[in-house]
């Protein structure tokens, strides 16, 4: 979220009386919750926020994989992969985590900026 953001969401709190911001408050702990319910908040190494699954570790690393707008979490495999044709040439591997949700990176904004630095990825 932008600064904007932030500082609509406090003026929001600041200027709404209980009686008549009741609905969007409730509607927005709703949102919170569900959202805690599918994964966890983080920062990453680029201070970027994420909500990435419960079961993501330290070293996992996102991706938006080619095709697709939303990014994935995918965790290094120790496997390597030898695609047919190019002999001795090992890939590293990665396992899929699942997906998230990254900001400013969601409704394909960031894979369009991507493309540039795409990158054989294989799961295992």
């Amino acid at each position: 979220a932008s600064e904007r953001d932030y500082d609509a969401l406090q003026d929001f709190f600041h200027n709404t009386s209980p009686s008549s911001g009741g609905k969007y408050i409730n509607r927005l702990v709703s949102e919170v919750a569900g959202t805690m319910l599918q994964g966890q908040f983080i920062m990453t190494s680029n201070d970027a926020l994420a909500v990435v699954p419960f079961y993501t570790h330290l070293g996992d690393e996102i991706y938006i994989l080619a095709g697709g707008n939303m990014p994935f979490v995918l965790r290094p495999s120790d496997a390597t992969f030898s695609p047919p044709g190019s002999a001795g040439t090992q890939h590293s591997c990665y396992t899929l985590v699942g997906e998230c949700y990254l900001d400013e990176s969601m409704d394909g904004q960031l894979a369009d900026k991507l493309r540039d630095e795409a990158i054989d990825i294989f799961i295992v």
